[in-house]
């Protein structure tokens, strides 16, 4: 074992910790994350996705090597080290063509986190949680009304009434009652990590936050990018962008994304924001 080791390289900030990159004595190098103590709970949070998700599933999550949920320890503050990320991360190379070659495309990266998406799924609960703000709930309406109730602050509001209307309209009542599954709850392309020849989903990080949800809000929902297009507005400041997916190239990774889910979980079924039906034999580049 390692027991000496120093800080190398300037930290970076997240929305709830500070990071280091640590070297040990013998060689090794891991990762080092100071929480805010006012954060306890998201680190519990962090903490049992790394230790429970890691034992029960093959997802590439960061080994845990040590840890603190309290401040009582030398460094004064709730801390976790744990293995760096290896690969690429999908943010930085994105749009960038020369990348994708060989192996390594967006389609396997797609279908490889696809299939880690499905296997976190099989995970199953009969409760939605954490306790606290909102939790526990038996429905998935439940939930949602008390989602929406929380957003009243006295009276009714926008943000309250547009939780109302998704009630209403979106959610399929196939999957109000349990089981539910856990989310990732940050699922963006910053915190995806591919293996650098085959282009395959090699980790996912940053699990601060996550919880037992909806089917319909957790592991099955496609992530956050490929969506871009499904918010309008949003969608426009989204083009200013010197590079941006066009709405005809989120179509077919969409497509890449699902074939590979329902492969893998039969009784998944196109919903109503899944607008992919007439491309499943399109695949991404």
């Amino acid at each position: 074992r390692c027991f000496c080791w120093s800080v190398v390289g300037r930290c970076s900030f997240g929305w709830y910790h500070v990071v280091y990159g640590v070297r040990f004595f013998c060689g090794s190098w891991c990762l080092l994350l100071l929480r805010f103590a006012a954060w306890l709970r998201v680190l519990r949070c962090g903490f049992f996705a790394s230790f429970f998700i890691a034992s029960r599933t093959s997802l590439p999550v960061p080994k845990l090597h040590a840890y603190s949920l309290d401040c009582d320890n030398a460094l004064g503050h709730p801390y976790m080290i744990m293995d760096f990320a290896r690969g690429t991360r999908l943010v930085d190379v994105w749009y960038d063509k020369k990348w994708w070659t060989g192996a390594r495309s967006k389609t396997n990266t797609l279908r490889s986190l696809a299939r880690h998406m499905v296997e976190l799924s099989s995970i199953e609960f009969d409760r939605i949680g954490p306790d606290y703000p909102l939790g526990p709930s038996t429905t998935q309406h439940e939930y949602l009304r008390a989602l929406a109730a929380s957003l009243q602050l006295g009276m009714p509001n926008p943000y309250s009434l547009m939780v109302e209307l998704f009630i209403g309209t979106l959610p399929d009542p196939r999957y109000d009652s349990a089981p539910f599954t856990l989310g990732h709850p940050d699922l963006v392309s910053q915190n995806v990590f591919m293996d650098d020849d085959t282009g395959e989903v090699s980790a996912l990080i940053d699990w601060d936050g996550v919880a037992v949800v909806p089917r319909q809000l957790g592991a099955l929902r496609y992530p956050s990018w490929l969506t871009v297009d499904w918010d309008p507005v949003a969608y426009e400041e989204y083009k200013d962008a010197d590079e941006y997916d066009h709405a005809d190239e989120l179509h077919v990774y969409r497509a890449a994304y699902f074939i590979t889910r329902k492969e893998l979980w039969p009784e998944d079924e196109e919903d109503a924001r899944n607008d992919d039906s007439d491309e499943n034999d399109e695949t991404a580049p």
